[in-house]
């Protein structure tokens, strides 16, 4: 459907799994990457938007130079009511996929870009199951503790 807009703060963590391993051209290490929701759609109503991303991961290519490029990708759960033909229920499942760029702006902060594709649907519990795919262009920061 066209009209929905959300503004997302999406808190993440980063919990290496791997040394860097593959070919040198694609040499990187996988990550888990828990992340939760939260969001407020403005369009068609206000309304907010809560969800957990417990199985998400992210694929980091090494630095090149103070720059990283990554590929994500993720199932969660999010909550909020929709009122949509498209998924019938206020709880839906949620799938991502997407890929970024870091910029290690000092050795303990990243300025990120990533594009994101995300699926909502509610896994055929309503008859209503159309589901809703979008596209969001993120921009944040990263800390390391």
């Amino acid at each position: 459907p066209s009209g929905f807009q959300l503004t997302y703060v999406l808190p993440s963590l980063d919990v290496p799994l791997t040394q860097p391993l593959g070919p040198a051209w694609a040499r990187g290490r996988l990550l888990w990457n828990p992340e939760l929701q939260f969001g407020l759609f403005s369009e068609p109503d206000v309304r907010p938007l809560i969800g957990v991303h417990p199985f998400q991961f992210r694929y980091e290519l090494g630095p090149r130079g103070r720059w990283s490029v990554y590929g994500v990708t993720g199932v969660g759960a999010i909550y909020s009511e929709l009122d949509s033909l498209e998924t019938g229920t206020d709880g839906n499942l949620s799938i991502v996929l997407g890929t970024g760029v870091r910029y290690a702006a000092t050795p303990r902060t990243a300025w990120v870009l990533e594009y994101r594709h995300v699926h909502l649907s509610n896994v055929g519990s309503d008859d209503k199951n159309n589901g809703i795919d979008s596209h969001a262009v993120l921009l944040g920061v990263a800390f390391r503790l």
